[in-house]
């Protein structure tokens, strides 16, 4: 289609594959998980890498998980799902809007297992100050502003394509938040906004004459990480 410009989307493979590693990392065994709806790809693709670093490499066992319809039913499928699993060593939640539900149910029936969340959001931060939550993946929201870069070149004229001529497609893994590196995450993510202009502008030909689709890929695999953010930043 010649008016398709292109996409930038996260790789929800490989950013399970991460939150998996560092569970394993961390010698956990056995762990349940909690997500959305069965078939629904941001959460069977995340189990699929989660399940290859964490069961495959890692040596480890989901022993079962809850899938939901919505947040609103994750206290009630949390708590089914921790009542029936007493040998878990670790809750895995596949996004950041099912946390408080696992949270509320570890707190009613007394447990306390640590969470390893991806798709974290602005309500996980005090969640992994305190420890809670040990090791979450972020990064997905970074992919709009490079999409939007993409629609604004093609207005201006100057259409991003690949060698082969055809509109970009693009991933980014994301990165790991945890104790050491929460307040940046927060200052970036939660106070401020983790870009600047001057970044953003390198994507953009009305800024950056010189800007191809390697300009494009380069920045994807090279600037969507939290020390690249920072640096930025000064």
């Amino acid at each position: 289609n010649e008016y398709y410009v292109g996409a930038v989307d996260s790789n929800l493979h490989d950013e399970g594959f991460l939150i998996g590693e560092e569970a394993a990392k961390h010698g956990v065994k056995k762990v349940v998980l909690i997500g959305g709806n069965v078939g629904d790809d941001n959460f069977e693709l995340r189990i699929e890498g989660f399940t290859e670093s964490f069961v495959d490499a890692g040596g480890g066992q989901i022993l079962d998980s809850a899938r939901c319809s919505s947040p609103a039913e994750g206290q009630e499928k949390a708590n089914a799902l921790l009542s029936a699993n007493p040998d878990a060593e670790a809750v895995y939640v596949m996004v950041g809007s099912y946390l408080p539900g696992t949270v509320a149910a570890m707190e009613t029936l007394g447990i306390d297992l640590p969470i390893y969340i991806t798709n974290a959001n602005a309500d996980t931060v005090p969640y992994i100050k305190d420890g809670t939550v040990v090791a979450a993946t972020s990064g997905n929201e970074l992919v709009g502003a490079v999409a939007g870069a993409l629609l604004i070149n093609y207005l201006d004229g100057h259409q991003i394509l690949d060698a082969d001529g055809k509109a970009p497609q693009l991933t980014n893994v994301g990165f790991v938040v945890d104790q050491d590196n929460i307040d940046d995450f927060q200052a970036l993510f939660v106070d401020d906004l983790p870009y600047t202009e001057e970044a953003l502008q390198t994507l953009v030909w009305r800024y950056n004459p010189d800007v191809t689709y390697d300009t494009f890929v380069d920045f994807v695999e090279n600037h969507l990480t939290l020390e690249a953010l920072k640096a930025d930043r000064g």
